[in-house]
């Protein structure tokens, strides 16, 4: 029994003593935590907690001080007599919003593209209502702290001032805090009737906001029953009386009202586009001024010489391209957008009446542009639909005729394929809108009409505008690349054909797709189809890829590969051209240079995706095994590139003898060197091969090489002949350097000649084998002269016993 009774006592510590050790860093961190629970109440305590009668009177000058600091805060917070007035301001500008939708009600048919523009007019005014009321919100919100503050301050006064007087009064701390309670009711009085003011005009301002989310109901309204109407409601059949009846008197006032419905830009619309006014002057003027300077290099160009004759066209063009985005952004009226439609459709016509002599092609650019431009005008004054209908019959009928004339006349009018092909196209497209508005169904017609001359003009504007972009990429490396660094011409080529690729994909992906997708009525807005489209994509794993981010990798990318091409033409060119140094060192400087700058670009290009660049250390590592196993030949030939590139032992355009093979280098890569044999053959050589093998490179330091040609005499030649006939055939050859004097050998006597050697350096290695060629001729025409024989080998037959059937018996002389 004492036995077991010990054993468990022995068990019982044994568990006490673990359960102490275990408790101890939990009770040690409840002490932690109740000290530190103790010492933030004590802290919140001390923070409540009354000043010390000395620091009453600082703290009162303190708030005098913030008294002051008040009154200049509040003379440059806001002026409420001008938010005031813009506020007036656009409640009168919203009359004209308001007169067009009651225009647009009294309507029968009415056009897309106005109650787009009425939508793009109430946007704008939306904006306008958010910078009017943005600032008067911070305001009251600033003002709302600022109010709280005091209250705090003066609730904390007047709980010091009781607990100080509890301990008893003293007369000139009464002073200070009734001087204290008057500069806090001062602040207040500041305060308060200014927030109540500008509550006031908030909720006076708000009345405009409820005004136009009511037109953006009805007009949103109007649209989605139009765009319902296309393929759901029909109009009468042109052939029917129906439609005939709505051709009566009272289009003439829906004319009229049609034009009073226009939206025109006033002083403020011109007063918040006034940089885009200034910027397309600048690019107007600034491109007339530049054809002018550079006239007559672009008239001895043949492709751009219609610039030099039209300059004032081509700065209107310019101008109005340049811009016409940036009107679109701030939503400018519809009759200001067609005036610079207009502008720049004329000037585009007038360019290309000089680029095409007359032929179809500019028949048919001027009348596209005609009837892009009476379309507008239709659109900005609403046409009545009847009228318009009319008009689209006889437009598709004129096309379809012209279409067909002249895809018929091909050899005629020399339409090239796709020409060939796309007048068909445009003429049977033409025939499917013909028969919609026809049989009535306008909604369609209209949209189809609409879209097919838009779309034309919109890709005719944009091949022209890239044919000029890569014109003037052209002249600009030719002005700076070409005098500077005296790059050929092909690396120009090169250099502007990748800038140009990129550009026209920028701005077929942000400015071409979003204006067609809008013209053909699946987006209300460009802005609205360009975010659309950028905010498509798909998932990996936890992050979401974009096109937008697939767009901002790839430009990353190619921003880089940019970078490095033509910091290679314009920047290291000029430096090594100054400098002297030598094109192999130019070449491994060039490409360390790109190899970096893409690296660069790489790692830029992943975060912009989303992935987070720690975790490429995870894929370096595994790179390294993947390395040190089956990547080694790969990483030796690179080490081996730099070799070459750096150490120069070998150099392009070299002579050199790998492999028992006589080859000519003509590139050295990172990871391998490519060679031209004497066969015109390349062969593909890894660097490791050229750096760790034996090479002979016979143009290292010089391109001077000794040629050997051993001659064999006859015995009893004249040796002094031999000599002077050999000597005389090294000089007399123009590819023999004569500054290395050639060398005549008398070597040893052979069995059946004498054997000397001509030993002639060959000043270029790769005439070589001409120049060995060349010799031997001369040496057998010049011995055969000098009657100097060249020896054959020679055997004397000595014979001791003949069989006697087989001896050569004299003839009888008397047979």
């Amino acid at each position: 029994m004492f036995g077991k009774m010990k054993k468990y006592g022995v068990w019982t510590l044994t568990i006490t003593m673990v359960g102490c050790l275990l408790l101890m860093p939990l009770s040690s961190h409840a002490q932690d935590n109740s000290g530190e629970t103790k010492n933030s109440v004590t802290k919140k305590e001390s923070s409540n907690k009354t000043p010390d009668i000395s620091e009453i009177i600082p703290l009162a000058t303190k708030l005098e001080a913030e008294l002051a600091a008040l009154e200049n805060k509040l003379i440059d917070l806001l002026d409420i007599k001008q938010v005031e007035s813009d506020f007036e301001a656009l409640e009168k500008q919203l009359k004209i919003p308001e007169e067009s939708i009651a225009g647009l009600k009294k309507l029968k048919k009415k056009s897309y593209n106005s109650l787009i523009a009425l939508k793009n007019v109430l946007d704008k005014e939306n904006k306008s209502f958010k910078e009017i009321n943005e600032p008067l919100k911070e305001a009251i919100s600033q003002l709302g702290k600022w109010r709280n503050e005091w209250l705090k301050e003066k609730k904390q006064w007047h709980q010091w001032e009781i607990d100080l007087h509890k301990e008893g009064t003293l007369k000139p701390l009464d002073l200070t805090f009734a001087k204290a309670d008057a500069n806090i009711e001062k602040s207040l009085h500041l305060i308060l009737p200014r927030l109540e003011s500008m509550l006031k005009l908030q909720d006076k301002g708000s009345k405009n906001q409820v005004v136009i989310n009511g037109f953006e109901v009805e007009i949103n309204t109007m649209i989605d029953v139009h765009l319902k109407s296309v393929l759901t409601a029909a109009s009468p059949p042109m052939y029917s009386s129906s439609f005939f009846d709505e051709l009566s008197g009272e289009l003439w006032h829906e004319i009229k009202r049609g034009l009073r419905m226009v939206v025109l830009p006033n002083s403020k619309y011109f007063s918040s586009v006034w940089w885009i006014l200034l910027l397309q002057l600048f690019v107007t003027i600034g491109s007339i001024i530049i054809i002018y300077q550079n006239k007559q290099k672009i008239l001895s160009s043949e492709k751009y010489m219609f610039l030099a004759k039209r300059p004032v066209d081509a700065g209107l063009f310019f101008g109005s391209m340049a811009t016409i985005v940036f009107y679109q952004m701030e939503k400018s009226p519809d009759i200001w957008m067609l005036f610079i439609i207009v502008v720049g459709g004329i000037s585009f016509a007038r360019l290309l009446s000089v680029l095409f002599k007359p032929s179809w092609e500019r028949n048919f650019i001027y009348g596209l542009m005609i009837l892009f431009i009476i379309t507008r005008i239709m659109d900005a004054i609403h046409f009545p639909m009847p009228l318009y209908r009319v008009y689209i019959v006889l437009v598709s009928l004129l096309g379809i005729v012209f279409s067909l004339r002249w895809a018929r006349k091909k050899g005629k009018v020399k339409v090239t394929k796709n020409g060939f092909f796309g007048l068909y196209l445009i003429a049977l497209f033409l025939v499917f809108t013909l028969v919609a508005e026809i049989l009535g169904e306008e909604s369609l017609a209209f949209l189809m009409y609409e879209a097919l001359i838009s779309t034309m003009v919109i890709i005719l504007v944009y091949l022209m505008f890239m044919f000029l972009i890569r014109g003037g990429l052209i002249l600009l490396f030719e002005m700076i690349v070409n005098k500077e660094s005296k790059t050929s011409e092909s690396d120009v080529e090169s250099s502007v054909h990748r800038l140009s690729f990129v550009m026209d994909g920028i701005i077929i992906v942000f400015a071409v797709i979003p204006l067609l997708l809008t013209r053909w009525g699946v987006y209300e807005s460009t802005e609205e189809a360009r975010t659309e489209l950028m905010s498509m994509g798909f998932n990996l794993g936890k992050i979401q890829i974009t096109f937008r981010l697939l767009i901002n990798a790839f430009l990353i990318l190619y921003g880089a590969y940019a970078v490095s091409v033509i910091g290679q033409l314009l920047f290291l060119d000029k430096i090594f051209l100054k400098k002297n140094v030598e094109k192999g060192a130019r070449l491994a400087v060039k490409n360390i240079l790109y190899t970096i700058i893409m690296f660069i670009g790489f790692l830029i290009a992943l975060s912009a995706l989303g992935f987070e660049i720690t975790k490429l250390t995870i894929m370096l590592s595994a790179l390294s095994v993947g390395i040190g196993f089956g990547l080694q030949g790969v990483v030796n030939n690179f080490v081996s590139g730099l070799i070459l590139l750096f150490e120069r032992p070998i150099r392009e355009g070299d002579s050199i003898d790998v492999g028992g093979i006589w080859a000519t280098v003509r590139k050295i890569g990172l990871r391998s060197t490519i060679v031209e044999t004497a066969d015109e053959a390349d062969l593909i050589v890894p660097n490791s091969d050229l750096v760790y093998n034996q090479v002979t490179n016979w143009t290292l330091t010089n391109r001077h090489v000794r040629l050997k040609i051993p001659v064999g005499v006859a015995y009893g030649s004249d040796v002094a002949l031999v000599f002077k006939t050999l000597m005389d055939v090294a000089k007399a050859n123009s590819n023999v350097f004569q500054d290395h004097a050639p060398q005549v050998l008398f070597l040893d006597f052979g069995d059946s000649t004498l054997n000397f050697e001509l030993r002639v350096w060959v000043i270029d290695a790769s005439n070589r084998m001409p120049t060995r060629s060349e010799l031997h001729q001369d040496i057998d025409s010049r011995f055969r002269k000098a009657n100097i024989e060249i020896a054959f080998p020679q055997r004397d037959l000595h014979l001791r016993s003949v069989d006697s059937s087989v001896q050569l018996k004299p003839k009888d002389p008397g047979k």
